[in-house]
């Protein structure tokens, strides 16, 4: 259908220009004509019956060109790209006649040029082109941790540059790893990549290639998990994430939620009867100091029940973390407890338990995901950061020992 499609514009093209050519002719005649009306009119309806005709005859000129235009890039680039559009005359071969010579038909065949759009199919769509733009190391769905070699594919034509990046599975934020400007087949991207001080979890992994005109082609994103090296060079334990239960409180309750602190966003607030102006600075501490965990952790056993989302994360069968979520009437899904045991800090539970969260607010429709946390808590912070979230607001006084709060925001990918 396509095909037919494509082949019937391509051959009454001329005829397509005519008519457009004299639409065109006929709005633009009515346009001067009642731009003429109306200048020389007394009377208000007079005006209002040549805008009206005015009016429609741009309207059929703006449609014409749209049209024009939309015939234009098809016939000159779409048709060309797909295979069997274009016609292409053949002698007619006399069955009759008996063969007088070998025929070497390598010799007959004239190789065409492989571009990124093969087929109309590819041409409307994104992503990955197999021998063209894609990845080899990794794949889609690889776990890899330590230092990697990345290996793909950049073999397209009229190559400008390419760059690799990362994100959060959660986020839109991405962070360049490397580029280059060389075209490759299955062979290293550039040098190696370290992921040791990336904090573990799900990741984006995406090609971004441009030609000379500095036009982005389609990305190639795969879908990968971070995790975190292990110190003996054996394989680190799974943890496992699941929804809590009344036997997990005890344990829970008893986790260190205290925790150390070298930072601190120090706020400065200034106003008048016009401006109000308030910023946050990152200061150094002369030395650490030890953070209180800002709720109350026994009013938790009589509001467990009410979370909208309680994730207990587990090592070995051990209880070593969890998180809690509220969700109110805007819709956001509010971290309002995130706690890791001390032993099992910087190993990327927190983030692991937050990115679990993100998946269970995605498939009920919410949008949005907020964290808060003390102006003291330098770690949270640095974690929202590193994760995408973008900061939204404070509130001083805001915790039961009266600390301000600072709240950070992310959209969550459907």
């Amino acid at each position: 259908m396509m095909h037919t499609l494509l082949r019937f514009l391509s051959k009454y093209e001329v005829l397509f220009y005519f008519l457009l050519a004299v639409a065109v002719v006929i709005s633009l005649r009515k346009v001067l004509l009642s731009w003429k009306e109306w200048r020389s009119a007394v009377f208000g309806l007079e005006k209002e019956n040549s805008q009206h005709v005015f009016n429609q005859g741009m309207t059929v000129l703006i449609l014409c060109g749209f049209l024009g235009l939309s015939l234009f890039i098809i016939n000159t680039f779409v048709t060309p790209s797909v295979p069997g559009i274009e016609q292409v005359v053949t002698p007619t071969v006399d069955l009759t006649q008996q063969p007088t010579a070998t025929i070497n038909v390598e010799d007959l065949i004239t190789q065409t040029t492989v571009g990124l759009v093969p087929t109309l199919a590819s041409f409307f769509s994104k992503g990955c082109v197999p021998n063209q733009i894609e990845w080899t190391i990794p794949t889609d769905g690889d776990k890899i941790s330590g230092t990697v070699t990345l290996e793909g594919t950049i073999n397209v034509t009229d190559l400008g540059y390419y760059k690799y990046e990362y994100a959060p599975s959660a986020s839109d934020v991405w962070t360049t790893i490397a580029a280059g400007n060389t075209k490759i087949v299955n062979q290293a991207l550039g040098g190696t990549w370290d992921t040791s001080e990336i904090t573990p979890g799900d990741y984006q992994l995406r090609l971004v290639v441009y030609d000379h005109q500095n036009t982005a082609l389609p990305e190639c994103t795969i879908k990968i998990t971070i995790a975190a090296p292990s110190l003996s060079g054996g394989q680190m334990p799974e943890i496992e994430i699941r929804p809590a239960i009344s036997s997990d409180l005890p344990v829970l309750f008893k986790l260190e939620h205290s925790v150390e602190t070298t930072h601190v966003w120090q706020m400065d607030s200034n106003s008048d009867q016009a401006e109000i102006d308030t910023r946050f600075r990152e200061i150094r501490l002369p030395r650490g100091v030890q953070l209180e965990y800002p709720q109350n952790i026994q009013e938790l056993a009589d509001t467990w029940t009410r979370k909208n989302l309680f994730l207990v994360a587990t090592l070995q069968g051990q209880q070593i973390a969890y998180l809690t979520i509220e969700i109110g009437q805007a819709k956001i899904a509010r971290v309002t407890d995130l706690v890791v045991g001390e032993r099992n800090r910087k190993q990327g539970i927190a983030t692991a338990l937050l990115l679990s969260a993100a998946d269970w607010a995605s498939q009920r429709k919410i949008k949005r995901m907020m964290l808060e946390m003390q102006a003291k808590n330098h770690a949270a912070i640095q974690l929202a950061r590193k994760l995408g979230y973008e900061f939204c607001g404070y509130c001083d006084d805001f915790f039961a020992n009266h600390d301000i709060a600072v709240f950070f925001m992310a959209n969550i990918k459907s």
